[in-house]
């Protein structure tokens, strides 16, 4: 059995209050930013890497509604997929080599893709950011 003397249960008091205060705080911080990347016209998905230090290496983690608008199709489904199952066509092409190096050096490289290996749309382009965090 504990016994506390009044002083002390007034501190444990504070505490608990400045701690909760410190949690609500960086909840509302975190809905903040959440709400910024779900919202935001740019296609943002993050990518965990595995063992493999290739495309199949990378596993989806997240993603928001800009990014599924640039892929053409939902992504909740390929959660945990590897790159190259969600995008057979990437194999071997800039984002495939762009992941390892980021990953393993832990630099930001911005690459532009003018053209696609995809016949149902070679001119489409696009530009990357990596980055580690």
């Amino acid at each position: 059995m504990v016994v506390l003397e009044t002083k002390h249960v007034a501190d444990v008091e504070l505490l608990l209050a400045v701690a909760q205060e410190l949690t609500r705080e960086q909840s509302q911080e975190v809905r903040r930013y959440a709400d910024l990347v779900r919202n935001v016209q740019i296609g943002l998905s993050v990518w965990s890497p595995t063992a493999r230090g290739d495309a199949r290496g990378f596993t989806l983690v997240a993603f928001n509604p800009a990014a599924e608008k640039i892929t053409g199709f939902g992504l909740e489904p390929s959660i945990g997929k590897s790159l190259v199952e969600i995008m057979p066509l990437a194999a071997g092409g800039t984002l495939d080599g762009i992941l390892p190096r980021v990953s393993r050096d832990g630099c930001v490289l911005e690459a532009t893709v003018e053209s696609t290996k995809n016949p149902a749309n070679p001119s489409r382009a696009l530009s990357i950011t990596a980055s580690r965090r």
